[in-house]
């Protein structure tokens, strides 16, 4: 059934990443068997990774990535607060300043997730919409990558209202 699903997202032109287990943030090795689990599922070859909870630690998690096979990271964001934790909105080489070498992924950083705007913040619809907008034409306005972290979760209106309608706005 996974495998089938996998196979219908790819056909509709969906990109197929990781989402890393909560102890995989600074393991390359459990990264990397991870990877290969998913690989072996959808029959392609996985390249992109955001880690659970948003645990990262610079330049730890991008090492581990890096040994994991892994070449897209969009794992750097705040999970407390929405914008832009790597000051930027542009896709960059992550940088190993211990090392003095670009550690081989790019980072793609997050700039809002749901939980935050209805967990973390409790910000009500309008107010969440209005946030998130301002962010969007931010991101916009300088042409970078405005990424989006969405739970299925938070379109059960009943524990999440308005978060539907904030979604739809923002696609």
């Amino acid at each position: 059934e996974v495998s089938d699903v996998l196979s219908l997202l790819l056909e509709n032109g969906h990109e197929i990443g990781l989402h890393g287990s909560y102890e995989s943030f600074d393991c390359g090795e459990l990264l990397e068997s991870e990877r290969r689990s998913i690989e072996e599922c959808a029959g392609i070859r996985v390249l992109a990774l955001r880690q659970h909870y948003l645990r990262f630690r610079a330049p730890d998690t991008w090492r581990a990535a890096t040994e994991g096979g892994l070449r897209v990271d969009s794992t750097l964001g705040f999970a407390d607060s929405e914008g832009f934790r790597a000051g930027t909105a542009y896709p960059f080489s992550a940088f190993d300043l211990q090392n003095d070498r670009e550690v081989g992924i790019c980072e793609v950083p997050l700039t809002v997730m749901d939980a935050t705007i209805f967990g973390y913040r409790r910000l009500s619809g309008s107010d969440a919409t209005e946030r998130v907008m301002r962010l969007l034409e931010a991101v916009r306005d300088v042409g970078g990558a405005f990424v989006l972290l969405w739970h299925n979760s938070s379109l059960y209106e009943p524990l999440y209202p308005g978060a539907k309608d904030l979604l739809t706005c923002v696609l």
